[in-house]
């Protein structure tokens, strides 16, 4: 999500079901944060 905003520089954006039904609304700074809390992975081992 935080990529697509980025790519169409969105400051926020809605977050629905599949129904269309609203859920919330999502803002850039709060995603950045966000991802900016979550570790960084290597790559994965061992899986087939």
């Amino acid at each position: 999500m935080l990529e697509y905003m980025h790519e169409n520089a969105l400051d926020t954006a809605t977050v629905t079901k599949s129904d269309g039904t609203l859920v919330g609304l999502v803002l850039r700074k709060d995603a950045e944060r966000a991802a900016a809390a979550v570790p960084k992975r290597g790559p994965r081992r061992g899986l087939r």
